[in-house]
């Protein structure tokens, strides 16, 4: 099992890369989360994806187009459906239900990474808000389809059970 870079400060076992990047790009933030967990998990978020994210698209490999559609494709979405993605990044899964449905919607916490999600261009019915997943600004019931790709394992149990609540709101 990998670890969770939230902990590394902690003392955790973790590469020294990960406890170098963690120390070196977190950006302390005590207005979000409860516990101390929690506002780890967003300082990481904050600091590391803020600098990653123009490098993101060509470190995750390009094969996960192909996965992707298939994401779609099982989702059974259909052009009248409407979809959010949650941490979507750099904005790949929105895009390819954007292909598909009426209506896809990418949140994330990170403005740098949905920035370079928006300069990707735009595509009829798709939209990038940035919001945290935990306490989405969508009435409950506003999607047929609710993904999320590569975040559950990065969040605290806490801030996950939030997310998939929310997902299923």
């Amino acid at each position: 099992m990998r670890p969770n870079p939230v902990h590394l400060e902690h003392g955790d076992a973790g590469g020294l890369l990960m406890r170098m990047l963690w120390r070196r790009w977190s950006r302390p933030n005590e207005t979000r989360g409860s516990t101390a967990e929690e506002r780890s998990y967003y300082a990481l978020s904050e600091g590391v994806y803020a600098r990653f994210a123009r490098a993101y698209d060509v470190i995750v490999p390009p094969i996960l187009g192909k996965v992707r559609r298939d994401v779609v494709q099982l989702s059974g979405a259909t052009t009248d459906s409407t979809v959010i993605d949650l941490a979507t990044g750099t904005g790949e899964q929105a895009r390819a239900f954007a292909m598909t449905c009426k209506r896809a919607v990418g949140v994330d916490l990170s403005e740098t990474m949905l920035r370079v999600a928006r300069a990707k261009g735009p595509l009829p019915g798709l939209t990038y808000v940035q919001a945290d997943a935990t306490a989405l600004p969508f009435d409950d019931g506003s999607f047929d389809i609710a993904t999320i790709s590569f975040a559950l394992h990065e969040m605290p149990a806490t801030i996950r059970a939030a997310t998939l609540a929310e997902m299923l709101r």
